[in-house]
């Protein structure tokens, strides 16, 4: 398997990358953010196999997209869009032609169950790594590579820090079988995209408050 950074010309090196191997699995890295419904149609049809749909560390998009139904000063979120994702090759009638995998803001086990039930068939993770070997997330490494750090992470025993991270997807996925238990599923993949087993928060609250504080058929934010 390989992975490509999108750019105007991916296709032509993704077909590079086929032609020297044809049972290369490729795959290609978007970014959330404007017209990513539309990047993502055209290298399924295009027959690229995997797309990884990535948003910043705060699971938000990279540019001022517009979320369905929001407003121009709204920010797209992880989870708006990868549903506007899935739904739009769903609409397409090519949801099953392709494997989304998601990142971005994936921090904790619920998030992974989140991710999938809004249309992802994979996540991916980094930092909640980088924890596990007892990181502080002090960001000093990143502001200038020359500071010691301050847990020493370059010295953890390779040993002690694979069992940590055992350690931390096993946890992870005992969570995640509870949430599928308590749904009555017997494996992830028919979660993907059952929003209809969630309850979103945005809109209980418009459907609640909408109603109670609507003032001359506008809603009071």
């Amino acid at each position: 398997m390989v992975e490509f950074e999108y750019d105007e010309d991916v296709l032509s090196v993704v077909n590079e990358a086929k032609q020297l191997n044809p049972e290369t699995i490729v795959a290609v890295r978007v970014p959330f953010g404007d017209d990513v419904e539309e990047l993502v149609e055209e290298l399924t049809y295009a027959g690229v196999e995997v797309i990884h749909l990535y948003a910043d560390v705060n699971g938000q998009t990279f540019k001022k997209s517009l979320i369905k139904n929001a407003s121009q000063s709204e920010q797209g979120f992880i989870k708006d869009m990868t549903l506007n994702v899935h739904q739009h090759l769903v609409d397409l009638k090519i949801r099953d032609e392709v494997t989304l995998i998601v990142s971005g803001g994936i921090a904790m086990a619920e998030h992974v169950a989140k991710a999938i039930i809004c249309g992802a068939d994979l996540t991916a993770i980094d930092l909640p790594l980088l924890f596990a070997l007892e990181c502080r997330y002090c960001k000093r490494c990143h502001d200038d590579p020359q500071l010691p750090c301050p847990v020493e992470s370059k010295d953890v025993n390779p040993q002690w820090g694979a069992q940590r991270i055992i350690n931390l997807i096993g946890a992870w996925r005992n969570q995640l079988l509870e949430v599928l238990g308590a749904m009555g599923l017997r494996e992830v993949r028919r979660l993907r995209g059952e929003v209809g087993r969630a309850i979103f928060f945005d809109e209980i609250e418009r459907e609640t408050f909408d109603k109670i504080f609507a003032l001359n058929g506008g809603a009071i934010r």
